[in-house]
């Protein structure tokens, strides 16, 4: 397997993001039908060249937010009850 290629920027190039993410909510099915809301209004953008990193105590949706993105939770139990992702 070989390593990924580093990303650079050319010049001249756009200063529109490579991934903007606006207004994430993710929740899952609660206990009564109440929802537990996992991310709430999560915003970011990242420029081509950039890294971001998500910090903060356990439990506060790092991961949620990351698998939300990738498609990667599980339907039955979660939804993403509103926001957008664009990916250029």
């Amino acid at each position: 397997m070989t390593a990924p290629a580093a990303v650079r920027p050319t010049r001249g190039a756009s200063n529109a993001p490579l991934l903007e993410v606006k207004d994430l909510r993710v929740e899952f099915a609660g206990r009564n039908n109440r929802p537990v809301r996992a991310v709430r209004g999560l915003t970011y953008q990242i420029a081509p060249g950039e890294s971001l990193g998500l910090v903060g105590e356990s439990g506060s949706g790092k991961s949620v937010s990351a698998l939300s993105l990738l498609g990667l939770l599980p339907k039955k139990v979660s939804k993403i009850s509103a926001g957008s992702a664009v990916f250029e």
